[in-house]
């Protein structure tokens, strides 16, 4: 990132001065109140050929006096595509500080002697592109302590305010307030459309693209923040009141939250979240949430799970000390699944969700459980804990059921959604830019198009039996023979084939319209757990020559005994994610909060089948 300091006047239009006489330095906060920046693009096609968007044409012709024209003519700059150039320019009084970053796009042939650019051409690439020059954009001017950020709309309004807001999110809140950075105030720059003589439905598209790209971004800054904050002050009972606290917040009560105690869940028998909270003096929280966004047909809804320790210290079967730090990150799973939710009821995501996160912390104290414990489940099935380190599986298990066997449910969820930074295994498989995603049978032959018209089942508080057995949870993998996917309100199609694509499918297509990635992985046989347990029905790791191996996917195969067959299931392993890859280069670093734009998008495309 370079300066560009020029003494060049021109009364008409201002005057460029050295960037000393602006004494931005960074870590200045109000001092530099009346500098005003400006994030913008330039779509460059190689080391040669460059051409400014609309907005920076504008501001360039503006306030700058052609200026950036100039120098992207004689001279070379944007070394790298993630290079950003600095102007300051003084107009009317006032100080502006414009970072333009390039953008990579494919030029034409050259006609007369002129090179042009090819239009400019949303893709999944393209948007992900514009995140990172707007990110990188708003974190130059950030560092300056500017204040106030306008932000070019580059072509795709959405990306860009997501890569601002993501890119401008840092936590230092426990800082002292010298060394905090600067919050600056984002908005979209629309000067130019007014200009330009742009009509005003374009304009209103622009600008409701930008505010669903700020809501996408919020979401996500929002479990960002939750994973960053230390487990003193991010306790399961104060996890769960900030988050009663954030959602209450919502207008027209459309999220509801209760926080049921640790009486409660052993009434409902969850062994499994009490035997791993049980070495610490905090509490267990179990924390329901109900986001009714398409309340017309509330029978019809998706159950999401996550995985909600606040703390990871591996119990007795301890961590090693080196990175224990980020196990404060634990949580990562039910910080999504509340920032989903938070994300959905501000964008009014005609959907309908419940979700379930089990909050607890896994300390070694005098109660905890023991390596050789013996659980009983809330389904009935008992768990032989051969290592307490493996624990978010055991709370997960007691959530799945919940999810589906909730005292207080009319109907069973169309789909379960489970969110857990769950294995260290899946970042060596997947490295830190893929999600690693493991279905059932169910999951992978159901379409998006019959997924809202599954006949419901009577949960539990029916004639259905309130425990079930082991054989109601079997993992064994269905043939497409065994998923009805043919039936319309409890009734057969007049066509054989479904419409709409498969979940899978679906949620890869979400994942790269937010740039992220999703990887399918398949699920190893569940009869190993049972094989080795001979204590109980199943064991909780995998032993012998699998000790070391598939660990993701064992882990997954274990939480597929605590969901029927019948309801399609996805698991997402997001331990890999937790902090941001290179191709998130405009994050700062820290925790990513990711997926959270993809789930938000994966539920709006199923809102809308």
């Amino acid at each position: 990132m370079r300066a560009v300091c020029c003494r060049r006047v021109n009364l008409s239009l201002g005057i460029w001065v050295p960037r000393r006489f602006l004494k931005i330095t960074p870590g200045a906060r109000q001092d530099e109140k009346n500098v005003f920046g400006f994030a913008g693009g330039c779509l460059t096609a190689d080391s040669h050929y460059r051409n400014l968007t609309p907005a920076v044409k504008y501001v360039d012709q503006t306030y700058l006096g052609n200026c950036i024209s100039d120098r992207l003519v004689n001279f070379q700059p944007f070394k790298s595509r993630r290079e950003t150039e600095l102007f300051y320019s003084t107009f009317e009084q006032k100080m502006f500080a414009i970072a333009v970053t390039p953008i990579p796009t494919k030029a034409s042939k050259k006609v007369n002697g002129n090179h042009d650019f090819s239009p400019f051409i949303r893709s999944n690439n393209t948007r992900h592109d514009v995140r990172l020059c707007i990110g990188s954009g708003v974190q130059a001017l950030q560092r300056r302590g500017i204040a106030e950020i306008s932000v070019d709309p580059c072509y795709d309004a959405e990306a860009a305010a997501e890569g601002a807001y993501l890119a401008a999110f840092v936590y230092d809140e426990l800082k002292s307030t010298s060394r905090q950075t600067v919050k600056p105030h984002i908005s979209c720059y629309t000067d130019h459309l007014d200009v330009s003589g742009a009509n005003t439905k374009n304009k209103e598209t622009i600008l409701a693209a930008w505010r669903r790209g700020t809501e996408l971004a919020m979401a996500q800054n929002l479990a960002r923040k939750w994973m960053e904050m230390p487990a003193n002050l991010l306790s399961p009972m104060a996890f769960a009141t900030q988050v009663t606290s954030v959602l209450e917040g919502i207008p027209n009560g459309l999220v509801r939250t209760k926080v049921r105690n640790a009486d409660w869940c052993r009434e409902q028998r969850m062994n499994g979240l009490l035997s791993v909270g049980a070495g610490s003096h905090r509490s267990v929280v179990f924390l329901e949430i109900v986001y009714e966004g398409d309340p017309e047909h509330c029978q019809n809804h998706v159950a999401l799970v996550g995985k909600g320790v606040t703390f990871d210290s591996g119990g007795i079967s301890i961590k090693p000390s080196a990175g224990m730090e980020e196990m404060r990150a634990d949580m990562g799973g039910a910080a999504v699944v509340v920032s989903t939710i938070f994300g959905l009821a501000n964008l009014r995501v005609p959907i309908n969700v419940r979700a379930y996160l089990p909050l607890c912390e896994n300390m070694p104290g005098g109660g905890a459980m023991r390596p050789g414990d013996v659980l009983r489940m809330a389904n009935g099935l008992t768990v032989q804990v051969d290592n307490t380190d493996a624990e978010g599986r055991l709370i997960l298990a007691d959530a799945l059921v919940m999810a589906h066997k909730h005292p207080d449910l009319v109907s069973q969820p169309a789909l379960i959604i489970d969110i857990a930074t769950l294995t260290g295994a899946i970042s060596v498989a997947l490295g830190d830019e893929f999600t690693g995603v493991f279905l059932n049978g169910a999951g992978r032959y159901t379409r998006t198009g019959s997924l809202w018209r599954r006949p419901l089942t009577v949960a539990s508080g029916s004639d259905e039996k309130a425990s079930l057995d082991s054989s109601d949870f079997s993992s064994d993998v269905e043939d497409a023979d065994d998923i009805d996917v043919s039936m319309v309100s409890g009734q057969q199609q007049s066509h054989p084939s479904v419409p709409g694509p498969g979940l899978l499918e679906c949620l890869r297509c979400s994942a790269s319209a937010r740039g992220d990635r999703v990887w399918n992985l398949p699920l190893l046989h569940s009869g190993l757990l049972r094989e080795q347990a001979h204590l109980a029905d199943l064991v909780n790791v995998a032993g012998g020559s699998y000790a070391k191996k598939g660990g993701s996917g064992i882990a997954a195969s274990f939480l597929s005994e605590f969901v029927p067959r019948s309801i399609p299931w996805i698991h997402l392993d997001i331990a890999g994610v937790m902090q941001p890859s290179a191709r998130e280069s405009f994050m700062r670093k820290g925790m990513a909060g990711r997926p959270t734009r993809t789930i938000i998008e994966f539920l709006d495309r199923l809102s809308r089948c």
